[in-house]
């Protein structure tokens, strides 16, 4: 983990989960980077609120444009939230699984709401690798819940889900880059150091397409054009990448892109 990466992560955790970390000497350009991953990953307001609480440090020497920057986007970002999505799977069976699990258990209950946390980074990791708010949430609920939360039902509906896989990837994930405590893991984590390595360089990736969307539409010919062939590539890849971690929704997600994106057609 290069230290760009390092330092993003230490205000992470110091802005959400209030630890004492210590940062390293970077350049502006370095604390731009920093900056322009929190805004991409919604995590903005957290990473300033942890440069609110490190501010001390000596080598937190982030430039006084840049601050103000941070500043602004920190507060239009708790004003705006981020707008509700509707949960769902794109694999039919499992969509239907998930469905009656939410309408079985009690709507209070924080063993689903650290589901739905879950469910909402694998969503992000496949559509557009934008995966760390969420996950901070898992990791938030794990942390102040953990003695509400029924790890045998949400390790059980994990299986049920066949997310279990794609699960340990996520407890790896917040255990080594959010600091949370293996302890509070309800189930075991990946032992797979390349595999969060490989994360961490997606998150702070300057290859994504802006767009994160395939669109096609039909020229004069007979035949289908994309307007985006990158993009298209790009959400290929990430398909494959998953199918280790959750086969049943990497394949079906990547034709549920294409399905959406044809109905962009003129007919």
């Amino acid at each position: 983990m290069n230290i760009i990466a390092r330092n993003f992560f230490r205000l992470l955790r110091a802005g959400a989960f209030g630890s004492n970390e210590t940062v390293e000497p970077m350049s502006a350009w370095k604390w731009k980077q920093v900056y322009r991953v929190a805004v991409d990953q919604r995590v903005a307001p957290l990473l300033y609120r942890g440069i609110e609480r490190l501010q001390g440090q000596f080598f937190l020497q982030i430039p006084d444009a840049q601050l103000d920057k941070w500043r602004q986007e920190a507060d239009a970002s708790s004003e705006a939230g981020e707008a509700a999505q509707q949960l769902r799977l794109t694999n039919r069976l499992n969509d239907r699984r998930l469905n009656k699990i939410i309408s079985t258990a009690a709507s209070t209950s924080p063993t689903l709401e650290v589901l739905k946390a879950l469910l909402r980074a694998t969503r992000h990791m496949m559509d557009d690798g934008r995966y760390l708010q969420p996950m901070v949430e898992a990791a938030y609920l794990l942390r102040d819940e953990k003695n509400h939360i029924d790890n045998e039902q949400l390790a059980a509906w994990s299986d049920e889900l066949h997310m279990t896989h794609i699960a340990q990837l996520e407890a790896a994930l917040m255990h080594r880059l959010l600091g949370l405590p293996a302890e509070l893991m309800p189930f075991a984590m990946l032992d797979d150091e390349k595999a969060v390595e490989v994360m961490t360089d997606d998150i702070f990736s300057n290859k994504h397409p802006q767009s994160g969307n395939l669109h096609f539409s039909q020229g004069n010919d007979i035949f289908v054009h994309t307007s985006n062939s990158k993009a298209m590539l790009w959400q290929a890849k990430r398909s494959a990448r998953y199918f280790r971690y959750y086969p049943s929704e990497s394949i079906t997600n990547l034709f549920s892109a294409f399905a959406k994106s044809l109905t962009d057609i003129e007919e």
